[in-house]
């Protein structure tokens, strides 16, 4: 009876540490959503996204500007906190020209920002 009760508890304990070699690496606290607003080819094939990252309990709001290169690999060109829209977007050369906003009860402001492409 001993034995069959030692099995039954190393089954158990078994059990509960291969859930747990699952969960732990991949359990999110606070899952952080992303929003492609903007995804688009230049004429020399380089790829842009623009994400937004909506505010939770650990994040506030964000705008990314990501340049993805040939081989698909992405690269983080601009991080803007606390704007949640993109008035226009645009090309100038070599830099890219982003206006963004912060729409709000109180606030309707928008912003020019310039961001080097090469």
């Amino acid at each position: 009876m001993k034995r069959k009760t030692r099995v039954a508890a190393g089954l158990v304990i078994l059990v509960v540490v291969i859930l747990l070699l699952y969960i732990i690496p991949t359990f999110e606290l606070f899952p952080v959503k992303e929003h492609q607003l903007m995804h688009f080819k230049t004429e020399t094939s380089t790829e842009f996204r623009v994400i937004y990252i909506g505010s939770n309990a650990t994040t506030g709001e964000v705008i990314q500007i990501k340049m993805l290169d040939d081989s698909n690999k992405e690269s983080l060109l601009a991080v803007y906190e606390g704007y949640n829209y993109i008035a226009s977007f645009g090309f100038m050369n070599s830099t890219v020209k982003v206006v963004l906003g912060q729409a709000g009860i109180t606030n309707n402001s928008l912003d020019t920002f310039y961001v080097n492409i090469e």
